[in-house]
């Protein structure tokens, strides 16, 4: 049984496309649009810059957007590898942006089924938010939960089960309005776990 996600992952920085047309589309949720707009400014920025160009990076962020917007996940991987190799070129392995896009391919691959290597990636995200901002950041919570859902949907519910009750209990001490991220972690780490005790006892009623 799949785990439904509830919320799109922020691609990149939240400002990463506030200059490019194509955010405006994703924003009111026209993603055929955003697609327009982007592969167009993609076409442009790979004839005057060539490919794998640092400015392309908003460019493919807002194709990405839109793909995923679309449920297209198996179109938006591809560029979002582009995207992390082009930051891992001119940003380094340990810059934010490198993190928050193996965060998206993650989101990605487990859309796609790609269990094993969407565990892979949220725990290089975990390791570098629990470096850079502590175990109990918002950000790091959203990575665990991801994290959790993609060992349920591999059916390492022993794996599962105790992040999800840590993840449940950081936000039990937590103040309820403490950012978005924070909230759409607890959403998700409550949903998936009553998914996953369900999938622990398959003979329960919904």
């Amino acid at each position: 049984m799949a785990l439904k996600m509830s919320w799109t992952v922020v691609l990149g920085h939240p400002g990463d496309l506030s200059d490019h047309p194509g955010r405006e589309f994703v924003d009111r949720g026209d993603f055929a649009g955003a697609e327009a707009v982007s592969r167009k400014a993609l076409r442009e920025s790979v004839r005057i810059h060539g490919s794998g160009n640092v400015d392309a990076l908003p460019i493919l962020d807002s194709l990405a957007s839109a793909l995923m917007g679309a449920g297209r996940f198996e179109e938006a991987e591809p560029v979002l590898r582009e995207a992390l190799e082009i930051t891992l070129k001119f940003r380094g392995s340990e810059s934010r942006d490198a993190f928050d896009r193996f965060l998206n391919l993650g989101y990605v691959r487990l859309n796609t089924g790609e269990f094993e290597q969407a565990v892979k990636d949220f725990s290089q995200v975990i390791n570098f938010r629990e470096r850079r901002v502590g175990p109990r950041n918002p950000l790091t919570l959203v990575a665990r939960t991801y994290q959790a859902i993609a060992l349920a949907e591999e059916g390492k519910l022993d794996q599962a089960l105790p992040i999800f009750e840590d993840v449940l209990k950081i936000m039990e001490e937590t103040p309820p309005n403490e950012g978005v991220y924070l909230n759409m972690a607890r959403h998700n780490a409550d949903l998936a776990a009553k998914l996953s005790e369900k999938q622990a006892s398959p003979g329960m009623d919904a």
